[in-house]
This record gives structure tokens, C-alpha cells and sequence, in this order.
């Protein structure tokens, strides 16, 4: 759980001079609030989904930013450190989808 480059708090500094693993989208969350500040990173690597990224995490010296919820769940399985980041994030939609057959589902409504 420990990072050889982060210690007890995580700064700006950590945040924009560490390799980042992003979900792949036109503008990772990630690099968006840093440019709002003026600030750049590297994202390293860009991946389909959440999942992949604590595993990736896990296995090199890259880092995420994850919803805090899906942070902490990954945290005990992956075997990863949570911190909160240094700047405010948005919050970030949650959506729903399962296949049409399951419309009258009243579990879906």
C-alpha cells in the first residue's frame, strides 16, 4: 500500500509530476481540473474502464483519480492507498443501462 514517491499527504506537486492512469474520454477528469489551475500531467496511459485502473495501480508507480466511492471499495481488493486529491473535483454523473428485456424489471424502476 506504500508509493515510493508519495508519503501521508498527497499535493499539487505529487498530483502534476506522477504518471497518471485515465479513463479514456476527449478530456480525462484528471487533466481538465489541473489545466482549470493552470497545471498539467502525464497521463501515461489511457484505459477503456474503472476497473483497470487499480490494477494497474497496483502492479507500477502510476496513479488514478477514481470516484471516491469506487476508490474505497477497490482499495481493500486491490491492495491501494486512498487520498484525497489536492484540488476539487466535479462531481461526476452516474448512469445506469441494462438491456431492454428487463424493462418491466421493478428493480429498474
Amino acid at each position: 500500500m506504500d508509493h515510493p514517491f508519495i508519503g501521508d499527504h498527497f499535493s499539487i506537486d505529487d498530483d502534476t509530476s506522477m504518471q497518471h492512469v485515465a479513463l479514456k474520454q476527449d478530456k480525462p477528469i484528471v487533466d481538465a481540473v489541473l489545466k482549470t489551475h493552470g497545471l498539467t500531467c502525464d497521463i501515461a496511459l489511457q484505459v477503456p474502464h474503472f476497473l483497470s485502473m487499480p490494477l494497474i495501480v497496483q502492479k507500477t508507480d502510476f496513479i488514478c483519480t477514481l470516484p471516491k466511492r469506487m476508490a474505497l471499495v477497490y482499495a481493500d481488493f486491490f491492495r491501494t492507498k486512498v487520498m484525497r486529491p489536492p484540488l476539487e473535483y466535479p462531481n461526476i454523473p452516474i448512469y445506469f443501462m441494462w438491456h431492454q428485456s428487463a424493462d418491466s424489471d421493478a428493480g429498474y424502476k
